[in-house]
């Protein structure tokens, strides 16, 4: 089990510097995903390209619906993949997902798509 999901399964990452502490002061990379896709978003809410809304919960919802397919598909999966070896070529091309990947990337778009159009 990674570092970082030990440290939230003991609660410490209520506490965000002392669970950045603990991970060596190295933000985990959902985190750096999730800040990476705020500024994307808010660069186009700012150019008039998407609706104005909140751009980090729509990184949340982005990042987190991805992670949560991933994990899903994980566990339910009859074939073990070490992590290290876990990449998303190798995870795509498979042929274990129970959902197309593209399919579900397209649905997920196109819910959000709707709540943050341009007007």
């Amino acid at each position: 089990m990674s570092l970082y999901y030990r440290i939230l399964s003991q609660g410490a990452a209520s506490d965000h510097d002392a669970a950045i502490a603990q991970l060596g002061g190295k933000e985990p990379k959902p985190m750096l995903d999730v800040k990476v896709l705020t500024a994307f978003l808010e660069r186009e809410i700012n150019q008039d390209r998407l609706r104005p809304c909140d751009p980090q919960t729509v990184a949340h919802i982005l990042v987190g619906s991805v992670m949560n397919y991933v994990f899903v598909e994980q566990m339910s999966s009859q074939v073990s993949m070490p992590t290290a070896e876990l990449t998303i070529g190798s995870y795509l091309n498979s042929g274990e997902p129970t959902i197309e990947v593209s399919v579900f990337i397209l649905g997920i778009v196109d819910v959000v798509w709707q709540g943050i159009a341009p007007n």
